[in-house]
């Protein structure tokens, strides 16, 4: 009782933190900037949710609102790999003898989509349900609530001692409330759940989520494929511009930050006639979200986490380091003194109007946004965010809208054995379903073959950053000190180093109490 006490209590703090998010710092959460427009990489979906309802997977809904009883590197804080089950091979072997599986979403079209005739994507996800109802011998319940209610919901069952739910999809922005409140279960102890697999593993997601030798998320392939930050090209113009082809550049490990600066500033044309540059000039790049998606890509890239893994299981604060401080400095050189951008922190529409009607030879955006330009007279084509010039390969940031899978407590269950065995096999199809992604933007959103290509590169090449779980608006007063750095520095006004003197000690001192929580767990 005084343990349901505590997460109670911790949970309370954390539902405050997360609620903030509803007025949200620029553009972190805008599904115009790099995170799907579901925040779960549904091509062709909407952004439609139905908060309170509970569909089956055969498709049949109904309504429960309120209802609250109900990567691939080594991370210097990751422990060995859970040793594969016995029904690792082929997970689509394990019976789970009829049992429900109850999962929350805040996305109604989706991973957990249950309806067909949408997108040929969305079509494979209700396909995956079935077969996995088939194949496991189970029943699944999907119920759509807001990132919000799912908060609540979780405070309230928590504290009750009543069951949540089995599986939660969360946006990577929110799961620094479920870490706090401790209501997530530590993925190395259900022994059903092979976390060395690769499919459960997209964008390093067991090593990212891991403190102290405990993970608490994964993963997989279609969660995340369209969610990182690339740059759409202008054919007609690289071509009159005399410039190199991007799809060579990547392919001979030259596409470079310092590349994309001297392509876009060669690019940029005063067309009007006017003095100065505008929005009916020609501009090198068109950057959506420069401050936020734009920044941490950049960030990413040269593998500068304002968060970073102590090597001690934990992490620390490292916006103050010099390679934190030297990225924001090029944000604001790329983004605003080069003089060769066109950036916003909100409007993202008008830069997508820009390249449509040929004013920009880069769209610097999420991949997801082909959906919105697909009709352009232009020919164009697609590049993952390039390289840092200092680093040997590409290294980009997973945006923090792209969601993850979490086990939250269920005070009465004996184990999680099945949810293990459903998670294996839910993420061993994903090895489908993302193929049927990619097939979707090459027959539907791209112009060529090769901007497919680019996709896989990137998806390949994506990470979830230490930054995106802990710095998240999850906890503002973590977040105080470091993404809120780049809303405020990275246009150039404010000196990064006076912004981090003022914010640090808050951010240090919150983080400081979410590793405890983590490693006394």
């Amino acid at each position: 009782m005084k343990k349901q006490l505590a997460l109670a209590a911790a949970f309370a703090v954390a539902v405050l933190s997360l609620a903030g998010c509803s007025g949200k710092e620029p553009a972190p959460d805008s599904s115009s900037s790099t995170g799907s427009t579901t925040g779960s990489g549904a091509a062709g979906s909407t952004t439609s949710t139905k908060a309170g309802e509970t569909t089956t997977a055969s498709g049949e809904s109904t309504n429960t609102q309120g209802n609250t009883g109900g990567g691939k590197t080594t991370s210097p804080n990751s422990g060995p790999a859970t040793k594969p089950p016995a029904t690792s091979t082929d997970p689509l072997k394990a019976d789970l003898g009829g049992q429900t599986i109850e999962i929350i979403t805040p996305y109604q079209n989706g991973i957990f989509n249950t309806k067909k005739n949408l997108s040929a994507y969305q079509n494979a996800c209700a396909e995956r349900l079935s077969t996995l109802q088939s194949e496991l011998n189970c029943k699944i319940s999907i119920s759509v609530k807001t990132v919000d209610e799912m908060s609540e919901m979780a405070f309230t069952t928590i504290s009750s001692g009543s069951k949540f739910a089995d599986i939660l999809e969360v946006p990577i922005y929110g799961t620094s409330a479920y870490l706090n409140s401790q209501a997530v279960v530590n993925l190395r102890s259900i022994s059903t759940l092979d976390l060395s697999q690769d499919y459960l593993n997209a964008g390093d997601a067991v090593n990212s989520s891991t403190f102290y030798n405990k993970t608490y998320f994964i993963t997989c392939d279609d969660m995340i494929a369209d969610s990182g930050m690339g740059y759409f090209f202008n054919k007609r113009l690289l071509k009159e511009c005399g410039l190199e082809n991007p799809y060579d550049l990547v392919k001979n490990n030259q596409w470079t930050i310092s590349k994309l600066r001297s392509m876009a500033k060669a690019a940029t044309k005063d067309t009007d006639g006017k003095p100065g540059m505008s929005k009916s000039d020609q501009w090198g790049m068109l950057q959506t979200s420069y401050v936020a998606d734009a920044a941490a890509a950049v960030l990413a890239a040269n593998n500068a986490e304002m968060i970073k893994p102590d090597g001690k299981g934990g992490a620390v604060y490292n916006t103050d380091s010099k390679e934190v401080l030297d990225s924001i400095s090029l944000c604001t050189q790329m983004f605003v003194s080069d003089g060769s951008c066109y950036a916003t922190t909100d409007g993202d529409k008008d830069l997508w109007n820009m390249f449509i009607t040929g004013k920009g030879l880069f769209l610097g955006v999420g991949v997801n946004i082909a959906q919105k330009i697909m009709d352009m007279d232009d020919d164009y084509g697609f590049v993952p965010f390039p390289r840092s010039d200092s680093a040997s390969s590409m290294n980009v940031g997973t945006n923090w809208n792209s969601s993850v899978l979490m086990v939250p407590i269920n005070p009465k269950a004996a184990n999680y054995d099945n949810v293990g065995r459903f998670l294996q096999a839910f993420c061993k199809l994903s090895e489908d379903t993302v193929e049927t992604m990619y097939d979707e933007y090459s027959d539907r959103y791209f112009r060529d073959d090769q901007s497919v290509e680019m996709m896989k590169v990137m998806a390949s090449s994506q990470k979830i950053t230490t930054s995106s779980i802990l710095g998240s608006t999850g906890d503002w007063g973590i977040h105080e000190g470091t993404y809120k750095i780049l809303y405020n520095c990275v246009p150039g006004k404010v000196s990064a180093i006076s912004e981090i003197e003022t914010y640090k000690p808050f951010s240090v001192s919150n983080l400081a109490d979410l590793m405890y929580k983590l490693k006394e767990s």
